[in-house]
């Protein structure tokens, strides 16, 4: 069943399923949205720009669902496979594109630019913030 995307949310859809839970991102998900939806059930607005708030966010929901330690494993678990990433020792400059028409990139406040920045990759937007609308050069 397919209920919408990230920018447009069925609405009835969601509703007529009667969720216990919505998970939203304040980013991807219209404040309208979210709102409408919380006046008949509980919505969890996640937020995280780095690794580490991506780790909280994973104990938080995992608490709202009874699965604390569950959550914790988890995050435990995907440490570990970060610490197996061995960062380049020679950085590469990158331009990493989520979109296109227009085309927008990725700033240094956001959770790919850190990520890539674990990784050893040198963002040429890292001096940006969010989600740049940049134009190519012919």
């Amino acid at each position: 069943m397919r209920i919408g995307g990230t920018k447009k949310l069925n609405l009835d859809t969601i509703k007529a399923l009667h969720p216990d839970l919505i998970l939203a991102n304040k980013e991807e998900n219209s404040r309208e949205d979210i709102e409408a939806l919380a006046k008949n059930y509980p919505v969890y607005i996640t937020q995280q720009s780095t690794l580490e708030e991506a780790y909280a966010e994973i104990i938080n929901i995992a608490t709202i669902v009874a699965k604390k330690k569950e959550g914790e494993k988890l995050v435990g678990r995907i440490k570990e496979r970060f610490k197996q990433i061995n960062p380049l020792s020679d950085s590469i400059t990158v331009a990493y594109f989520i979109w296109r028409k227009p085309y927008i990139t990725v700033g240094g406040d956001t959770f790919i630019h850190d990520v890539l920045t674990f990784c050893g990759f040198d963002n040429v937007f890292k001096d940006k913030q969010r989600y740049p609308v940049v134009k190519l050069c012919k």
